[in-house]
């Protein structure tokens, strides 16, 4: 047997059995609980919509406070009755009329709702005035099939009067909609009031009246009240109200009730089969897996060896097949970097080699035409009919002479191959001492703010030349509108290096060309070769072990950050 037959067994058998083994513990405590959970559900439910019974049998009961108020003053007038039966039957929802007789069962005064004709249920009349006691009638239905039943309070004064007020079943069951309609109860689910002793019922799907069978009504009254009994092919929950003793009864099919549960027993059925399928593809998966970052690596090391040193393999795993890639990445990195490296120094020697044939064939004439242009200017001083034109056009050869030799020593200065001489300098008085002799136009202000520093190893001119090139360029930048220029000195990232900053308030350096101001050649100016900022850096970086950075922001200013390395740093880290 194969070595991949072995492994995709093993792997099948390691998923299915436990997965067996758990799916069989789970159904039997998850799914019983769950069960439980559901019928104590139910359970709530019933015994919410019966609280919602009871309160409304109590609103009922405090209609009985106009009889109240009537026996408590007996000489209150019909008007008054009057006018407190419309008060209260305007103010309920849940009464349908509300009425005065007398001890007949006549009309003495009364309201009823819309579509609600004038009646009197005899028997239960006749039974409150025999008994005198508040007595509730059957649930019956009108003409429509709409549910209500009567309530008689007899009451006790000389006139000897009854408030007969007639209740709406139907906005009972509105108010106990609610919880079918809670998300919970499936569709099929429904609550049914059953008034034992008339036998009546109101379902509340239908919200029609019914009459059930005495034997029916006896056994939903033997249930105990609150637990979940299975009936065919529904779940059954009585509770008993208050008021008149009825049952409410929750009625939900097995099917909806218990869909969780089944839906746990299908899930797991379905999850072992699942569970199988994925189990082989994964094992099979994992193999090809396995080949196919061989694969990718194979590709890449092939693509890098034809000469593509840009090819980067992509991230093949996390494993060690995905470190290899990361260090071969790494490896190509470097041998493009070695590449340009060697370009660059090519380039630098082609340069060097152009600069000393500029510095020798083109400033010897240079100078003749320096020197030709100085006597020429000298004899026109002397001779006082001179046109003035001759003198702008003579300083105009002196200005492009100064250009021309200006190029020549950018191309020098980057191309210097002599090794620096370095000699330690306070780098405070020097900066100073440069900026102080240099000349600025007016509008520009600037600002020393010199730290306590150790002395630098610089090479003098080259580090004057450094700084003149950005104090230059910071100048420039605010020649228009004038600003403000801060030099700064401090401790550089490290002890072995001290921090030197000029900070300007000019217009800023676009971020699509920042990252391209160090490279030589490269100018935003109409005039120069832009070798300046890259002899700069050259200066910093590669002759004196420094570090050169710059940020900006537009219409806000730029700063050059230079750190360059102390002249002897003791071994407990300070110079």
């Amino acid at each position: 047997m194969k070595l991949f037959h072995k492994f995709l067994l093993a792997l099948i058998i390691a998923s299915i059995i436990p997965l067996l083994i758990f799916s069989f513990i789970l159904l039997k405590t998850t799914g019983g609980t769950l069960k439980n959970i559901i019928d104590q559900n139910n359970a709530n439910k019933a015994e919410n919509v019966t609280l919602e019974v009871n309160s409304f049998f109590v609103e009922i009961d405090k209609k009985f406070d106009m009889a109240r108020q009537i026996e408590r003053n007996p000489g209150m007038t019909s008007a008054k009755k009057g006018g407190m039966l419309m008060e209260g039957f305007i103010s309920s929802k849940h009464l349908l009329a509300a009425y005065l007789l007398d001890d007949s069962g006549k009309l003495v005064s009364g309201m009823h709702g819309e579509g609600v004709a004038f009646s009197v249920d005899k028997a239960l009349f006749a039974k409150s005035s025999k008994s005198r006691q508040v007595e509730v009638g059957a649930i019956t239905r009108d003409h429509e099939n709409n549910p209500y039943f009567d309530a008689v309070y007899p009451i006790d004064s000389k006139s000897n009067e009854y408030l007969y007020l007639r209740a709406n079943v139907k906005y009972l069951l509105k108010r106990i909609e609610m919880y079918l309609n809670s998300g919970v109860a499936g569709k099929k689910t429904d609550i049914v009031l059953i008034d034992a002793s008339s036998l009546s019922a109101v379902s509340l799907k239908d919200k029609k009246l019914v009459n059930l069978p005495e034997e029916a009504v006896k056994k939903y009254a033997g249930l105990e009240a609150g637990k979940a009994y299975e009936q065919g092919w529904d779940t059954i929950i009585t509770v008993q109200s208050g008021g008149p003793g009825w049952l409410v009864i929750f009625k939900e099919p097995l099917s909806e009730a218990y869909a969780p549960v089944t839906k746990l027993k299908v899930t797991l059925v379905l999850l072992i089969l699942i569970t199988g399928g994925v189990a082989f593809l994964g094992a099979f998966a994992l193999a090809q897996n396995l080949v196919k970052p061989v694969k990718v690596l194979m590709a890449g090391m092939e693509t890098v060896s034809i000469g593509n040193l840009d090819y980067q393999i992509p991230e093949v795993s996390k494993d060690e097949l995905g470190k290899v890639a990361v260090i071969f990445n790494n490896m190509t990195k470097k041998l493009k970097k070695l590449q340009e490296d060697l370009k660059r120094t090519e380039r630098l020697s082609t340069i060097g080699q152009m600069s000393n044939i500029l510095g020798h064939e083109i400033r010897n004439p240079l100078a003749a035409i320096t020197n030709a242009t100085y006597l020429i200017n000298m004899e026109l001083k002397k001779n006082p009919e001179t046109n003035p034109k001759m003198f702008k056009r003579i300083e105009i050869i002196e200005n492009e002479i100064k250009s021309t030799n200006k190029i020549i020593n950018d191309m020098l200065d980057y191309s210097r191959s002599r090794p620096p001489v370095l000699s330690s300098q306070d780098l405070n008085a020097l900066v100073r001492s440069l900026v102080e002799e240099a000349k600025r136009p007016e509008n520009i202000k600037v600002d020393f703010e010199f730290g306590n520093i150790p002395n630098v190893n610089v090479d003098v001119e080259e580090m004057k030349q450094v700084i003149r090139n950005i104090v230059n360029n910071a100048v420039d930048s605010m020649v228009s509108n004038g600003g403000r220029l801060r030099l700064k000195t401090g401790r550089g990232s490290t002890a072995a290096m001290v921090k030197f900053e000029v900070m300007d308030t000019g217009s800023g350096i676009p971020k699509d060309i920042l990252s391209k101001i160090f490279e030589p050649f490269f100018s935003t100016k109409s005039k120069g070769t832009g070798l300046g900022l890259a002899v700069v850096k050259r200066i910093v970086e590669e002759r004196h072990n420094g570090i050169i950075r710059v940020t900006s922001e537009k219409d806000r200013g730029t700063t050059f950050t230079i750190e360059l390395p102390v002249v002897n740093l003791s071994p407990g880290g300070t110079a």
